[in-house]
């Protein structure tokens, strides 16, 4: 299972350090929509083929699922069969201010899964949607014990950028 809790913040440079009053947190993914709603996806994710790969058809499950959650009581849950896998922001998800560095996190629970492993992408678009800077990614995750942070930096800096895009990729091996 792959639970997904993303959360961004405005940052300074790293050799100051960044009072509380500057942090703050641009959005956060909970998944509790689906106490409200039956839903095949979370609100807000389309899944895709993960971004940089040029794989065939996605196979398995995505879904909102009931249970074991980190906070709350959903989950967003990967069952993979086969192949990568990935979920994405939509556009217009996570609006940003331009020049501002962002940090994105979330929290992983990986469960029977064998020649696979997890991580984050994430990258900025401008206005017209065209990805501006390079795709960041977090480290790549095969094993967990429990549930486990997974985070990335992007570099926002220099950019006039209007949106980050998130993606949450199950990658097999």
């Amino acid at each position: 299972m792959l639970p997904l809790l993303l959360s961004m913040s405005m940052s300074l440079p790293a050799e100051l350090p960044v009072p509380e009053s500057l942090q703050r947190t641009v959005r956060t993914f909970d998944f509790e929509e689906s106490t409200r709603h039956r839903l095949d996806l979370p609100m807000g994710f389309d899944r895709v083929v993960p971004y940089g790969t040029d794989g065939p058809a996605v196979f398995g499950v995505t879904k909102p699922v009931a249970g074991p959650a980190r906070s709350g009581t959903y989950a967003f849950e990967f069952q993979l069969d086969g192949q990568s896998m990935a979920a994405r922001t939509r556009p217009g998800m996570v609006p940003v201010r331009p020049g501002t560095d962002l940090d994105v996190s979330t929290w992983v629970r990986m469960q029977d899964v064998r020649h696979a492993g997890v991580r984050l992408a994430a990258w900025l678009v401008d206005a017209d949607g065209g990805r501006i800077g390079p795709v960041e990614y977090s480290p790549y995750l095969e094993q967990t014990a429990g549930w486990t942070p997974l985070r990335l930096a992007v570099d926002g800096r220099r950019l006039h950028a209007t949106e980050l895009v998130v993606e949450l990729q199950v990658m097999q091996t």
